[in-house]
């Protein structure tokens, strides 16, 4: 070799020297010259762990006797490990006998992906005393699972899963926060979703005891939240206050939360209508007395039983109970009235009405005048009776009065129209039958032919009193004949 000729493979070189006179000494020596390889190394793109705190890179290296060391993580076979992802890059150096290799690569982008947030929140509105329902989210893309915390940010976790049950009990809203994350990465979304639990109070009935209207019950006012209604538990017919109730029927009073129609209560109560009682009262009654004109006792009024209240006036407490009796015995002429009360549980109902008799003394008839009116000379032409009692002519309104039959039919006018002809008598008593009936004399209608013809031609030849059917009355008639002249 000449000197400064390269050597590039292990060898062993001569070193020879000779002195070139004579003799010729020479000499001669070697050395081994090693020749090492330089290491080619080569790195790999780096890859992140599943949980992105280290990553990776795999390496070739064309000596495997070399010595390899790293700037950062551990060698494993022909891969660096376990390099944290805070560390920007990483340098393996491969040394082959001094023959020294390094190459160097860049850390991955091992921060987290996006997690999308919590979704389709589902809030929960439940009732005091009831069972608390489940707060749900659903989730993303990325995460896989969800966390549950008291705050939108920062805290601990308090459950985790896509549903969660508060243990909350008392009335208010409480809100939850969930938080989309991914359990191996500990990667978590950027925001907490709200979600609430409100717990709604049990609204409370409005309460009405049981009552009692007269011929109807007004409906009053009720709180927030409350409405009537015919059927239980809010069905039927809905009421408003203020409507009239005319029957008797259970109205139920119905409280339900404007939140939650769960939350509800009930009261009810009875109505009892009752009725103003309507009796028939005559307006005028007689009082009857007896031939020595002492006055007998007149009963007046309608007992309808133990459930009503008599109001009498004048007073009509005979016995000094305080409770006015139902009939009253009426001794003395004069005005009465009555109001009726009917008696219910809460109320008394009735006195609009006021009825009013007007008691007079009956008197009797002591005389009988009779008087005969006729339109014509035929047979039943018109013939009217009138009778006038104990000879005042006004006086026959207290009477009644029956033509030719004591008893009856009879009537209250004193006139009697178109009475045939013969005999009769009138009797008389008085109204509302007090006394003994009282029997006129008897009397004739007799009626005649106001002309006749004797010519023989069968017409009107004789002339005969009308009416006369009785012989004791034929035998006894006396007619005279006068001239024109009288």
């Amino acid at each position: 070799f000449l000197e400064g000729s390269d050597i590039t493979t292990t060898q062993t070189v001569y070193i020879y020297a000779e002195s070139g006179t004579t003799p010729n000494c020479f000499d001669e020596t070697s050395f081994i010259v090693t020749i090492n390889e330089t290491p080619q190394l080569t790195l790999m793109v780096p890859t992140c762990s599943a949980d992105l705190n280290t990553y990776s890179v795999e390496f070739s290296n064309n000596i495997p006797t070399a010595v390899l060391t790293t700037s950062a993580g551990t060698i494993s076979g022909n891969s660096i490990i376990d390099i944290p992802s805070n560390i920007g890059s990483v340098t393996i150096t491969a040394d082959n006998n001094g023959c020294i290799a390094t190459s160097t690569t860049l850390a991955p982008d091992c921060s987290c992906p996006i997690i999308d947030d919590a979704a389709n929140p589902i809030n929960v509105n439940t009732c005091e005393g009831n069972p608390n329902g489940t707060l749900q989210v659903s989730l993303g893309t990325n995460g896989d699972t969800i966390k549950w915390y008291t705050s939108a940010a920062g805290g601990t976790s308090i459950a985790s899963g896509l549903s969660f049950t508060p243990a909350d009990s008392a009335i208010g809203t409480y809100t939850y926060y969930a938080e989309a994350s991914d359990t191996i990465t500990g990667c978590i979304s950027d925001n907490r979703i709200a979600v609430t639990l409100t717990i709604e109070p049990i609204p409370v009935a409005d309460t009405l005891n049981d009552v009692g209207g007269c011929e109807f019950f007004v409906l009053p006012n009720l709180s927030n939240n409350n409405n009537y209604y015919t059927g239980a538990n809010g069905t039927g017919q809905l009421l408003a206050a203020g409507s009239q109730v005319s029957q008797d029927q259970t109205i139920y009073i119905f409280a339900q939360s404007a939140n939650n129609q769960d939350c509800s209560s009930e009261s009810q109560f009875e109505v009892t209508i009752l009725e103003e009682p309507i009796i028939d009262l005559p307006y005028e009654v007689s009082m009857c007395s007896n031939e020595s004109g002492i006055v007998t006792s007149t009963p007046i009024g309608v007992d309808l039983g133990p459930d009503y209240i008599y109001d009498w006036t004048p007073n009509n407490d005979t016995n000094g109970d305080g409770i006015e009796e139902a009939i009253f015995n009426v001794t003395q002429a004069g005005e009465y009235s009555l109001r009726i009360y009917t008696i219910g549980n809460t109320i008394n109902c009735g006195g609009s009405l006021e009825h009013i008799v007007n008691v007079t003394e009956a008197p009797l008839p002591q005389d009988i005048e009779v008087e005969i009116t006729s339109e014509g000379f035929e047979l039943n032409s018109g013939n009217r009776v009138r009778a006038i009692i104990n000879n005042d002519i006004f006086a026959y309104t207290n009477f009644e009065y029956s033509l030719d039959d004591p008893d009856g039919p009879y009537q209250t006018d004193n006139f009697f129209q178109n009475v045939v002809g013969g005999l009769h008598t009138i009797f008389v008593r008085s109204i509302g039958g007090c006394g003994s009936t009282l029997e006129s004399a008897p009397f004739l209608i007799v009626n005649y032919p106001t002309y006749f013809s004797p010519n023989g031609d069968g017409s009107n030849d004789t002339w005969f009193p009308l009416g006369l059917a009785d012989p004791n009355l034929t035998n006894n008639v006396v007619a005279e004949i006068y001239d024109r002249h009288g």
